[in-house]
Formats: structure tokens, sequence, C-alpha cells
């Protein structure tokens, strides 16, 4: 008797792909769900890293700007010391030192 369709041959079949299909997405479902978790966590990291560039330009910036003011004010306490040599020059030579 092979090669009868009854109908607990039709509903033996439909429980096997049944099985089988709920087996595949057992497995599947899984995968799906980790493969959306790493493309999260990959969009995040590559926010954190654009927060991290604009921050370390952010901080170049910041210390070219310092090292430019430092030495703007090293340049001009060079000069402010030439002109107090100056100074001090010209008052040692006009006002005479009393030696008592």
């Amino acid at each position: 008797m092979t090669g009868v369709v009854t109908f607990e041959n039709v509903t033996f079949i439909i429980a096997l792909g049944g099985a089988a299909f709920a087996i595949f997405q057992f497995f599947r479902n899984p995968d799906i769900k980790n493969r959306e978790d790493i493309l999260k966590l990959q969009s995040t990291l590559s926010g954190f890293q654009n927060i991290n560039e604009k921050i370390q330009n952010l901080g170049d910036n910041h210390i070219h700007t310092l090292e430019k003011k430092v030495d703007f004010l090293t340049e001009s306490l060079a000069e402010l010391r030439g002109e107090l040599i100056k100074l001090s020059t010209i008052i040692e030579e006009r006002i005479p030192k009393n030696y008592d």
C-alpha cells in the first residue's frame, strides 16, 4: 500500500514540515536578533568614534591656541625685560647713589 494518499499521510507530512520549519526558526531567529544587535552596536561604536575624533580635534585646537598664547606672552615678557633694563639704567645714571 505504498503511494496511497490518506488523510493520515497528509497530516503526517504537514506535521513533519511544520516541525522542520519550527526547528529552522528556532535556530534562525537568534541569529537574526544577534545580527541586529551587532549592527546596533556597530552603529553606536561608530558614533562614539566620531565623538572621540571631535573631542581629540577640539583638544588639539585648544592646545595649539594655548601654545600660541604662551609664545606671545613669552615674547612680551622678553620685550618688557628689555625695557625694564633700559629704565633701570637710565634711573641709575640720573639719580646718584648716596654712599653714607
